[in-house]
């Protein structure tokens, strides 16, 4: 009963959870929904995802809130700030583990280490764990691994099987090379949702660039849209690298007396462009 004799459902707890967090986030950078450029269609299956991560929202709408999530996309694409701007919308406990977290130690350390990583997620809860290039903390048994692996994966499938929903612990993964995942990690309905993290469209790559050039200009000529066009396809990464070299290749015609950068030149964009694609 509560301190006026009104009795605590479940509803107000979940209502409680939502508000105070996760527990556990004194270093976690958080993301706004402006620090990631994303295709609007995968911006719209991230809110609805996050909406769903509300567990009295979830109730409401006569839903199950999703369990886990796998983010699929080429390198540079802007996955791990994906599922930390998951975690920051959400006010989850964040803790990410990628294979050099946990694959450096004793083949036994290696499955204490993720142990210890699930019960402090659960612990902390509501929280995030992030399992940064699942390929590699949890490959396929298909083909000749060592104990270590084994292992490791063992100890997963174990951690996972005994996750509930009272736990309110979710599951991210990140992976170029799905098929390289073990199969009986993504099995079972844990991982209940796939999102595609690809190349933005042509109004995210204007922002990304504009953002990155920052006090820089485009010389007479020169215009955004024509960078736009030519780094089309190319991760958000690769465009911050791309747009830095061409900086650098500006500065090539700088005076000693020269305060500023000179306005960026197409040609500068186009050798910036082979230093970093080669």
């Amino acid at each position: 009963m509560g301190a006026r004799g009104v009795a605590l459902t479940e509803k107000h707890l979940l209502a409680a959870l939502e508000a105070s967090g996760g527990a556990d986030r004194p270093n976690f950078e958080r993301v706004a929904w402006d620090d990631v450029i994303l295709p609007a269609s995968t911006v719209k299956d991230l809110q609805t995802l996050i909406t769903l991560l509300q567990p009295a929202r979830a109730e409401k709408l006569g839903m199950a809130p999703p369990t886990g999530l796998i983010l699929t996309g080429a390198p540079g694409t802007g996955k791990t700030l994906t599922a930390r701007l998951i975690a920051s919308q959400t006010n989850r406990s964040f803790y990410p583990l990628s294979p050099s977290d946990v694959l450096q130690g004793t083949v036994g350390g290696s499955a204490k280490r993720l142990a210890e990583v699930f019960a402090r997620a659960k612990e902390h809860a509501p929280s995030i764990l992030f399992f940064d290039e699942m390929d590699g903390l949890f490959p396929s048994m298909n083909g000749a691994l060592g104990q270590h692996d084994v292992q490791l994966v063992e100890q997963a499938l174990i951690e996972i099987s005994n996750l509930r929903p009272e736990h309110s612990v979710f599951l991210i993964g990140t992976t170029n090379y799905i098929e390289r995942v073990d199969p009986r990690i993504l099995r079972g309905g844990r991982f209940s949702e796939k999102i595609a993290v690809r190349t933005p469209d042509d109004e995210g790559y204007e922002v990304l660039v504009a953002r990155f050039l920052g006090k820089a200009g485009l010389a007479r000529g020169t215009s955004l849209r024509a960078v736009v066009e030519r780094l089309r396809g190319t991760s958000p990464g690769d465009v911050e690298a791309i747009v830095l070299a061409a900086k650098r290749s500006a500065m090539k015609r700088m005076h000693e007396a020269d305060v500023d950068l000179p306005p960026l030149e197409m040609a500068d964009i186009e050798h910036a462009i082979t230093r970093v694609r080669c």
